[in-house]
């Protein structure tokens, strides 16, 4: 688990939703609903060029992302979870990790933009959370829940993981 996502399909990865392209100070304050399209079109461009170290195509965070991947192996590890965008992501790849969520909505109504194809299992410009159970024999499940303006949770998408369990009692395995 991190605060960055190592991809992600919302603002910091790239995507950008009209408002952001025609109402630019939204960005900085919600209410700043003030037109101007030729300003958010070179925001945008900007931002998908690396301008903000926070954003995936920055240098700098290229660089943290291949240090993050280079301590993984093939199989490990199944799941990195992460905040920063303002939306709710799952993301599914087919090495390791094998599932990229991002949740980064913890305030109501604090969303952005998110885009819907590639790897995207599930992907809202929502507020919300994700629930991730695990059972003794290997099993895990993925439940996307959301939440409306009088904090009212609904399920939104759930996931086995991992479906099939083993068929032995797992051993603990002690660090060395």
């Amino acid at each position: 688990m991190s605060h960055h996502p190592l991809a992600s399909q919302g603002e910091h990865g790239g995507h950008f939703d009209n408002d952001s392209r025609v109402f630019p100070l939204t960005n900085l304050k919600s209410w700043l609903r003030i037109p101007l399209p030729m300003v958010g079109s070179v925001f945008v461009a900007a931002r998908r060029l690396g301008m903000s170290e926070q954003d995936l195509a920055s240098t700098s965070y290229s660089r943290m992302i291949q240090n993050i991947m280079s301590a993984f192996n093939e199989n490990e590890p199944l799941i990195y979870a992460a905040g920063h965008d303002h939306d709710m992501q799952v993301l599914e790849f087919g090495g390791a990790p094998r599932y990229m969520l991002v949740t980064g909505t913890g305030i109501y109504g604090h969303v952005s933009g998110v885009g819907t194809g590639g790897p995207a299992r599930y992907a809202k410009a929502e507020s919300g959370f994700m629930r991730l159970r695990s059972w003794a024999d290997g099993r895990l499940h993925l439940t996307v829940f959301t939440i409306d303006h009088s904090a009212q949770a609904t399920e939104a998408f759930n996931q086995w993981v991992v479906e099939k369990g083993t068929t032995k009692p797992v051993e603990p395995k002690h660090a060395d």
